[in-house]
């Protein structure tokens, strides 16, 4: 909207219907904006809308956990701030047809500084897979360069959920669910139950594409940085 600048008599500053007043560097100009707005309906056009709609909810799904956000935050990799680095990583990894294997919901160790690396990835997962009405996950991670192993992981599991044909629907959502664990003393794998709730539940059998991403994330209270596993992904 439009607002007189200085007395009532004095210049617009803003938009008056489809014109638009600005100053800049003392100077005074008026454009015109088109009364209206022709979206685009090409094929080009619907894949990068669709690929940026999927990487926007992904991220959105990330930043609603916030020790998962809170580490693309001090990881200090890609991008100026710590929802752009979300973007940039999935940016070329999703497909207007949805998300796959590929994506990641934890930063990608090549793309981060050596002085931010993490000392441990998943050394083996065993199993994986949505039951009754928890994801249960059996993983190892290298307790050897763990200084502290008692110090519980947050496991999060985030699971997307869309239609095979996204042509003739673009619906998809993502679930967002986590639990504190501490791992294994005797080095064997970690058992982690995260429970899933009833409406979640029925929401993920109506949906016939179905990914599940699993990520362990703890914040390193003496070395004062985050350690985190890669994400493992399935499909289910």
């Amino acid at each position: 909207m439009a607002k007189p600048v200085g007395n009532q008599f004095g210049k617009f500053n803003g938009k008056l219907g489809n014109k638009v007043y600005r100053k800049l560097y003392g100077k005074e100009s008026v454009s015109e904006r088109p009364l209206i707005y022709h979206k685009s309906n090409s094929a080009a056009s619907f894949k990068t809308h669709m690929r940026t709609k999927l990487n926007n909810k992904l991220a959105k799904a990330v930043k609603s956990d916030d020790i998962l956000y809170d580490l693309w935050d001090k990881s200090n990799s890609l991008g100026a701030n710590k929802n752009s680095r979300i973007l940039k990583t999935n940016g070329t990894i999703t497909t207007y047809e949805g998300l796959n294997l590929r994506n990641s919901i934890t930063p990608i160790h090549k793309f981060v500084p050596d002085k931010y690396h993490s000392r441990i990835y998943f050394f083996k997962m065993k199993s994986f897979a949505l039951k009754r009405n928890s994801v249960f996950a059996e993983f190892k991670l290298n307790l050897a360069a763990l200084n502290l192993p008692d110090l519980p992981f947050h496991c999060v599991c985030i699971i997307y959920l869309g239609r095979k044909d996204i042509y003739t629907s673009d619906d998809f959502t993502l679930l967002r669910f986590s639990e504190d664990v501490c791992l294994s003393r005797t080095g064997d794998f970690t058992k982690c139950k995260i429970t899933v709730d009833k409406d979640s539940l029925l929401l993920i059998k109506s949906y016939k594409v179905r990914i599940m991403y699993f990520a362990a994330v703890r914040y390193n209270t003496i070395d004062k940085f985050y350690e985190w596993s890669d994400t493992f992904a399935k499909g289910f």
